[in-house]
């Protein structure tokens, strides 16, 4: 298994956060929301992204 570090260099990770949201015509569509967490962001993993998920939320 190949790893993002193995890759290549100058790599950002970051977090989204993807909603499924249904069209008008019935398809579903996958649509990243960065109102809370931004784009791009320094959240490298989901513990420290739902943490400012809840802090945005929280306002």
């Amino acid at each position: 298994m190949q790893h993002s570090e193995d890759v290549g260099q100058g790599w950002h990770r970051m977090t989204v956060l993807l909603r499924l949201q249904k069209d008008a015509s019935g398809k579903i569509r996958l649509v990243q929301d960065d109102r809370c967490l931004g784009n791009p962001n320094k959240h490298k993993d989901i513990p420290s992204a739902r943490k400012a998920l809840s802090r945005c939320e929280g306002r």
